[in-house]
């Protein structure tokens, strides 16, 4: 599910998320031990806000 990740920052890297053809970009802290719980958070909410009907772009 994960098709690139630009982890060019040390302490911050965007990882790049496909999701029924539409592209997420989730700023994560890549030195975070929960940096998977943060990923799987990042897509519970993708998919929340798609059910809703919100197709609109995130980036936290």
């Amino acid at each position: 599910m994960v098709y690139g990740a630009d982890l060019a920052h040390r302490k911050v890297g965007f990882i790049t998320i496909i999701i029924e053809r539409d592209i997420y970009e989730v700023k994560v802290n890549i030195q975070s031990h929960f940096i998977n719980i943060n990923i799987l958070l990042k897509l519970e909410k993708a998919f929340t806000m798609r059910r809703k009907g919100n197709k609109q772009r995130f980036t936290q």
